[in-house]
Parts: C-alpha cells; sequence; structure tokens
C-alpha cells in the first residue's frame, strides 16, 4: 500500500522489504504487574514493565544508556525546547533529534528493520503516519506509561492490556499564511472557495511533502475535485520541494506571498519574531494529531521510556502548546478536518495514494 509513498526514493517494494524484519514477532511481551516484579531484561519486557518501582527502573537504566534517538515529523524550535526540558530533567541523558519527513522517516525505519541495526528509540508522527508505522510497518512496540490512566481512548492505540502503540499529544493545524506586505486585507480569502480570487493568482506555493498532499485531500473531501481542478487551472500554485515549516520561512521573508497550506504554529512563531506574516483558518481546518510512540528493538529502552513519557506528559503537553501546538481536549475555534479519522492504515492509504495522484498530476507535473 506504500508504492505512492516510495516513487521519488526509488526503495524496494514494501512487501519485499518486511519479509522477516519485525522482531515484535520474535518478541513476546512482559505481563502486567502491580507492584515491584521480575526485573525486565528485554526491550518489550521494558516497555510493558507496570511494576510500582517503575521510574526508578527506567531512570538507574537511563543512566547506564546515557542517551536516545527521537525521529520525529514535527518542525521548528519545539523541538529544541522539549530537548532541553528533558535534558535538564534528566541531566545523564543526551537526545540524538532526526527530524525529516514522512518518506524518509518510513524508510529509515524499514532500512534499520530489514538490517537489524536499530538506531530509531522514540517516534513522533503525524497519527496517520502511525497508523501505517503500526499496521503495514509493524514497526511499533506496545507500551504501558502511567499516563494512559488519564487519557481518553481516543487518545491512545490501545492492545487490550493495558498498553497502547502510541499517545497522542498535540494536534497542529494548516491554513492560510500570507506575507502582509504582499497580501492586501481585501484578497485574504475566509473560506476555501475564496482562493480562488483572481487577486491571488501566481501569488501561492505549496510544499510538495505530505503537506500538500494532505492539502489536496482535504480540498477533494470537502470541496469536490471538480474544484481542486479549478483550483489548479486558474490561480497558478506552484508547488516548492522543502518542508511546510521551510515555505513559511518563504512566506516570512517575503520571498512567497502566501500559501493555503501552512501550519499555525509555525507562521505564529513567525510572527512572534517580528515577520509580517498572519495565519487564517479555512473550514474545515486540516489537523494532525501527534503520536508519540516507540520502536521495536529500540536500543536504548530505558532512557526511550523516559522521553515517551516527557513527550506525553503534562509537562512536555506545556512546551507544545507554548508554540502553538493545539489539543483534541480543547476548543480550536474552527471546524477541524482529521484526514485519518475513523480508517484504517489500508483506507488511509487507499485515500492518500489518490490524493497524491492528483496533488502530482494537477499541481507538480502541469
Amino acid at each position: 500500500m506504500l508504492r505512492r509513498r516510495f516513487i521519488s526514493l526509488g526503495v524496494v517494494p514494501l512487501a519485499a522489504m518486511l519479509g522477516a524484519c519485525s522482531p515484535a514477532a520474535k518478541t513476546s511481551q512482559a505481563p502486567a504487574s502491580s507492584g515491584a516484579a521480575k526485573k525486565p531484561v528485554t526491550f518489550a519486557e521494558i516497555a510493558a514493565y507496570q511494576g510500582a518501582d517503575r521510574q526508578q527502573m527506567l531512570e538507574e537504566g537511563a543512566k547506564q544508556e546515557g542517551t536516545l534517538t527521537w525521529y520525529t515529523t514535527i518542525a521548528g524550535d519545539v523541538l529544541d525546547a522539549e530537548i532541553k526540558a528533558f535534558e535538564q530533567k534528566y541531566p545523564y541523558v543526551k537526545v540524538q533529534l532526526f527530524r525529516t519527513d514522512t518518506v524518509p522517516l518510513q524508510t529509515k525505519l524499514i532500512e534499520e528493520a530489514k538490517s537489524k541495526k536499530y538506531v530509531a528509540d522514540v517516534t513522533e508522527t503525524g497519527q496517520d503516519q502511525a497508523l501505517v508505522l503500526r499496521d503495514e510497518l509493524k514497526v511499533l512496540q506496545p507500551w504501558f506509561s502511567p499516563i494512559i490512566k488519564t487519557r481518553q481512548p481516543s487518545g491512545l492505540s490501545p492492545t487490550g492490556d493495558g498498553m497502547t502503540y502510541w499517545i497522542l499529544d498535540s494536534e497542529s493545524y494548516v491554513g492560510f499564511a500570507y506575507n502582509t506586505n504582499a497580501i492586501p486585507e481585501s484578497a485574504v480569502p475566509k473560506t476555501w472557495k475564496d482562493i480562488l480570487n483572481p487577486a491571488l493568482k501566481g501569488k501561492m506555493q505549496v510544499s510538495g511533502t505530505s503537506t500538500g498532499v494532505t492539502w489536496t485531500g482535504n480540498l477533494i473531501s470537502n470541496q469536490g475535485e471538480a474544484f481542486v481542478q479549478q483550483v489548479a487551472k486558474q490561480q497558478d500554485i506552484k508547488v516548492q520541494q522543502i518542508s511546510g515549516k521551510a515555505l513559511n520561512d518563504l512566506v516570512a521573508s517575503g520571498e512567497v506571498a502566501a500559501s493555503p497550506a501552512i501550519y499555525r504554529d509555525h507562521a505564529q512563531q513567525s510572527m512572534e519574531k517580528g515577520a509580517p506574516v498572519k495565519w487564517v483558518p479555512l473550514d474545515p481546518v486540516t489537523t494532525g494529531p501527534y503520536a508519540v510512540a516507540v520502536v521495536n528493538a529500540f536500543p536504548h529502552p530505558h532512557a526511550g521510556m523516559l522521553f515517551a513519557d516527557f513527550l506525553a506528559s503534562e509537562d512536555g503537553g506545556k512546551i507544545m502548546s507554548n508554540y502553538h501546538y493545539g489539543s483534541s481536549a480543547n476548543e480550536a475555534g474552527f471546524v477541524r478536518w482529521r484526514a485519518a479519522e475513523g480508517l484504517s492504515a489500508t483506507q488511509y492509504e487507499q485515500k492518500f495514494n489518490q490524493w497524491q495522484d492528483t496533488f502530482q498530476k494537477l499541481f507538480v507535473q502541469k
């Protein structure tokens, strides 16, 4: 189901790569326990451990490991803020960061599983991508955290034994961002149909990553394919093969006038730095919940579990909020559209592939 995702990378098809690369199939999970229990040894036992001495056990192990590696598709200054806060809390652990887009993150995890040279400990990516990591790539490890007990089932991927594949910790919003020196207020859209305004022709760009694809999916799902075709034909929207964060920076500098697919947190961070940028929501707003998960055979399980706990905790959530990420528990002030809501990984992949086909045909290959 990942054919479209890997076209530009030229990698081996998914089925051929995954043959026997999932350690989860060979590793049994430790049973839950309510008090101090037999000391866990394997990565699966450490991830599943629910003993009363769990925190002490994780800290002692993390002191020996001294490091962990975090794979994420989130971008921006919030990453440094999360790492700084965690390292202040646990000064004996250093976080190695690998920030990338969806396709290279999936590719690296597949390659690590295939070669059995594991690097990643913790992932934080969109819930839609977490579905793929769980169901198709099968690289996620079920884990326990006390935080699970504080969350609604909709914020988890429960396994039925007190554990989860992920915990949703925050969400981002994608809308219309523009440089106030380049776009007059009279041309700023209030609805999706307003992006057909002739005053915006040739002035909008979108990211060529999954951000652009999901933007197309929003339009197809909520405005119809005919509307997407009209936008492509009439507005001359260009595609930049850069991240959404990098495109926001171009809008902030004035090199790009506007984009209909910019993350609110990126735009607001630019505004706080004095950039002439504004962001407006266009209902329904593409909403991306972020899922914290741990990886099969993660090489630093004690430190990795501490970091996963931290990201999903109230402390980690406050940092995300400081950088303008939202929460599904709070009112957003606009209608939210979640691309993967209610879908299986297979169903989501089918839709994503369709959206990507349309995006390539109408915007990239025009």
